[in-house]
C-alpha cells in the first residue's frame, strides 16, 4: 500500500528537523542501480558510442570541473538543482537526482528519477551548493508532489532499456525560503527576515530553454550539468563532444561518462542565435558516453510542453 502523501506543513517540519540532517545528507541517488541500456528490438553496434572517429585522441573525453559558489548564482547553473524524494516514517531512505527549472513552476528530469516513488513527497532545490545545503541557501526549497511528474508515455519504469524516453517533466508548488536568501535576491547582505513562503517563479531564477531539433555534427560541442554522488557539488563537463548512435535515431550521446547522481541534467549548447539552451538530459550511460533522448518538437508535445 503506497504511504500517505505528506501535506506541506508535514514535508517542512520533517525537512528543517536538524535530527534528520544527516538521513537528507547521506541519501543516496536515484540512478545507483542503472544498468547498462540495450535496445532488444534493434541489433546494437558495439562500437556505436565509441567517439574515435574523425575525433583528436585529447578530445576523447571530458573531464568535469566543479562550479564555484557565485557562478552558481549565475545562468544556466542557478536554475540546475538537486531532486530529492523523502519517505519519513518508512524503512526507506531519500533518494535524489538531479533536475532544472524550465519555467512555469516546472522542471525537468530523468524519467527513471522518480521511479517507485509513488505518493512519497519531493523537495527541489536548484543551485544546491552542497551535501549540507538542505536548506537551499542561494534560492531556497521547494515542494513536488509525485502526481504532478509527467513522464514520457513511451517509457517502461524500471527496465532502462529505453534513454530515448527517459524524460519527466515535474510541477513545482510552493517552497520555503531560507532567511539568508533574502540577501541574494533582493540585494541586501547581512539583513534578517523570517523564513517565508515563495513560489519558484519569485525567485529571480532564470528558466533554461529548451531547444528541440537543433541540427549537430561531429564537431558539435556541449556542455554536461549535474551532481554526482561522491562531490554533492554542482559539476559540469565543458565541450563535450557528441556522438552518433546507430541503434537509435531517437536517442544521442556524448563523450562523457557521467557519474551516478547527474541523471536528469541538462546538456547546454549555443544555439544559433548565441543563446545557452537544453538541447538534452542525462538518462545514462554506455560505453563510457552519457545517453539522452533527442529533443524533437514531437518528444516534448508528448510531455505537454
Amino acid at each position: 500500500m503506497a504511504a500517505r502523501s505528506l501535506t506541506d506543513e508535514e514535508l517542512w517540519q520533517y525537512w528543517t528537523n536538524p535530527d534528520n540532517h544527516d538521513r537528507i545528507v547521506n541519501a543516496v541517488p536515484r540512478d545507483t542501480q542503472l544498468g547498462v541500456f540495450h535496445n532488444d528490438s534493434i541489433e546494437e553496434d558495439p562500437e556505436s558510442y565509441t567517439p574515435t572517429r574523425g575525433i583528436p585522441k585529447i578530445y576523447q573525453r571530458s573531464l568535469s570541473q566543479p562550479i564555484g559558489k557565485e557562478d552558481q548564482k549565475q545562468y544556466p547553473y542557478q536554475s540546475v538543482g538537486k531532486l530529492f524524494w523523502c519517505r519519513p516514517g518508512t524503512d526507506e531512505e531519500e533518494s535524489w537526482a538531479t533536475a532544472f527549472y524550465i519555467g512555469d513552476n516546472k522542471i525537468m528530469t530523468a524519467a527513471h528519477a522518480v521511479d517507485k516513488m509513488e505518493s512519497n513527497a519531493g523537495v527541489f532545490i536548484p543551485a544546491m551548493i552542497d551535501r549540507g545545503d538542505k536548506t537551499g541557501k542561494n534560492y531556497g526549497a521547494f515542494r513536488v508532489r509525485p502526481e504532478s511528474c509527467r513522464k514520457h508515455p513511451k517509457y517502461h519504469t524500471d527496465e532502462y532499456t529505453n534513454p530515448e524516453y527517459d524524460i519527466c517533466i515535474a510541477e513545482v508548488g510552493k517552497g520555503k525560503r531560507h532567511p539568508d536568501v533574502n540577501a541574494n535576491i533582493n540585494g541586501a547582505p547581512g539583513q534578517e527576515h523570517t523564513t517565508e513562503d515563495i513560489m519558484i517563479g519569485d525567485t529571480h531564477l532564470s528558466p533554461i530553454e529548451i531547444h528541440a531539433d537543433i541540427e549537430t555534427g561531429s564537431n558539435s560541442t556541449l556542455t554536461v550539468l549535474g551532481y554526482p554522488s561522491l562531490t554533492g557539488q554542482l559539476l559540469e563537463a565543458p565541450k563535450t563532444r557528441y556522438v552518433d548512435s546507430e541503434s537509435d535515431s531517437n536517442r544521442v550521446a556524448v563523450a562523457f561518462e557521467a557519474q551516478e547522481g547527474m541523471s536528469g541534467g541538462p546538456w547546454m549548447l549555443e544555439d544559433p542565435e548565441g543563446r545557452m539552451v537544453a538541447a538534452g538530459c542525462t538518462a545514462g550511460r554506455k560505453n563510457r558516453c552519457s545517453l539522452s533522448a533527442r529533443f524533437t518538437k514531437k518528444l516534448l508535445a508528448d510531455l505537454g510542453l
